[in-house]
């Protein structure tokens, strides 16, 4: 039976039964003894397709070092604390996936990485300006999905009491009094202040 038979991700027999023998021979009961026999197959190590990137802690507390996983394509990517291992067959598996996130895709650049045996790849990374611009972005799309949903339940609230749906001057208005309400109380949205702005906009 193949672990890959559980995951989304397949690869060749050849490699999978190399990675299994490294790993029959170098697993112990200790993390001691195993890193000892990790040791005496070093070679055998390096000619797995592997990268291992260790994060980095920035000085600046406030930022965050971030990792897209993305799921169901290759490279297979594992998380493991501060340490991402990427296991791929081909340098094709590298290359950036288009993927719509906001548009972040279209800010990423491309730095050399250099993995186990010293072959060159492509890391993506993104600067701290392109990354406030995607924040702005996805800020954006959040809001306007918050709003359509809002207008949404008042109208079918107020269907569902008046028999009709209401003319759009009273969503304007039951939004301006939920605003208000909002940043007066310094709370989020209720079914008190929902139903209280409710009928101000009747008013």
């Amino acid at each position: 039976m193949s672990v890959t038979d559980n995951i989304s991700f397949k690869i060749s027999s050849k490699l999978e039964n190399k990675i299994g023998s490294i790993l029959n021979a170098t697993l112990a009961l200790t993390l001691k003894e195993t890193l000892i026999n990790l040791g005496k197959f070093e070679k055998e190590i390096k000619s797995i397709p592997l990268i291992v990137i260790k994060l980095e802690k920035p000085e600046d507390t406030t930022k965050l070092s971030v990792f897209f996983h993305l799921k169901y394509t290759k490279p297979y990517s594992i998380l493991l604390n501060d340490y991402i291992i990427l296991l791929y067959e081909k340098e094709s598996h590298l290359k950036s996936i288009k993927q719509s996130f906001f548009g972040i895709t279209d800010l990423i650049g491309n730095t050399e990485l250099v993995n186990m045996n010293e072959s060159s790849f492509k890391l993506g990374y993104i600067k701290d300006k392109d990354f406030q611009e995607s924040q702005k972005k996805l800020i954006k799309n959040q809001s306007e999905n918050d709003f359509k949903d809002l207008r949404k339940l008042y109208r079918e609230r107020s269907k569902s009491i008046f028999g009709e749906y209401p003319k759009e001057i009273y969503f304007k208005k039951f939004c301006k009094s939920l605003t208000t309400s909002s940043k007066r109380n310094g709370k989020t949205i209720t079914k008190e202040n929902f139903d209280a702005a409710m009928k101000n906009s009747l008013e």
